[in-house]
């Protein structure tokens, strides 16, 4: 009750302002005042805006939950965010960072496709009800968050990240982690050890990852005879494509639920182990 209370205050304000003009400064610092103590969602299309939003503005607004933004241009700076938000998703994110004063603690959903970030923040953050990650295309990220914080989280999605050079160990910590997207991280060299540990995983994607050797490959994400006893033991699909492959060993066969391999582009032999009729072997590119 407390909550529509509230609201219902804050409609009556607007109400009462009636043919408000924006070019009055009273007017306008009064609506301003009103939607920083009450505004929960913002959602932004660039085919309903024109011109540029100050991103300043978005720092006043107190008790935002929901923020999405769809090719917006801004100006300014963001220095701050609410620490109630629940869902980001801004495409394009102008920003190299988010604000280091932002606390996610509420964060469920971040989305930030094709954004200029290079890294999230410094040091740790607490992401305790995080469960979708997507940073796709973001083509100056050069820095994976430490994800330690993060043991809800589900889907990590970053793909076309082609500055990004190595994964973050944290993420062996991640053990709900079922989907897993680098396809086209062209400048990852490496993948921690400790991606093993994800005993829920099953879905991998590394393809266009070129510059990850056959050994790196095989160590960390082929089995070793015989398997280690939490080594992927989930996955059921998993994405070679355009990798840097000289072979793919029949040793795969001990992930036990593995149901389809995409090799594309590699000119590897065909495992033998996916010569039986419940697993698929594919020389076509993932739809990922």
């Amino acid at each position: 009750m407390e909550e529509v209370q509230r609201w219902r205050q804050a409609l009556t304000q607007v109400a009462n302002i009636a043919g408000w003009d924006i070019r009055n400064k009273s007017q306008s610092a009064q609506i301003g005042e009103i939607a920083s103590e009450n505004l929960e969602v913002i959602y932004i299309d660039c085919d309903l805006l024109l011109g540029t939003v100050r991103a300043d503005g978005l720092s006043k607004i107190k008790h935002l939950k929901l923020l999405k933004l769809e090719d917006v241009k801004f100006s300014g700076n963001l220095n701050h965010l609410s620490n109630e938000i629940a869902y980001l998703n801004w495409k394009e994110y102008p920003f190299k960072c988010l604000p280091q004063s932002f606390q996610p603690e509420k964060l469920v959903e971040l989305y930030l496709v094709r954004s200029s970030i290079e890294r999230l923040w410094e040091g740790t953050k607490p992401l305790h009800n995080l469960k979708r990650l997507d940073l796709s295309y973001s083509e100056d990220l050069v820095e994976m968050p430490d994800v330690r914080e993060a043991l809800n989280l589900e889907k990590i999605e970053l793909k076309g990240c082609i500055k990004l050079p190595k994964i973050n160990p944290s993420i062996g910590l991640l053990k709900k982690l079922a989907f897993l997207n680098l396809g086209n991280c062209k400048n990852l060299v490496s993948l921690p050890n400790t991606i093993l540990g994800l005993n829920s995983l099953e879905y991998m994607n590394v393809s266009g990852c070129s510059k990850l050797s056959q050994r790196n490959l095989v160590s960390y994400l082929l089995p070793s005879s015989p398997p280690l006893p939490s080594s992927l033991t989930c996955l059921r699909e998993l994405d070679l494509s355009f990798c840097n492959l000289v072979q793919i060993p029949d040793a795969i066969g001990n992930i036990e639920h593995i149901g389809r391999v995409h090799a594309a582009g590699s000119g590897v032999d065909i495992p033998r182990f996916f010569g039986t009729s419940s697993h698929e072997y594919s020389a076509k590119e993932s739809s990922q």
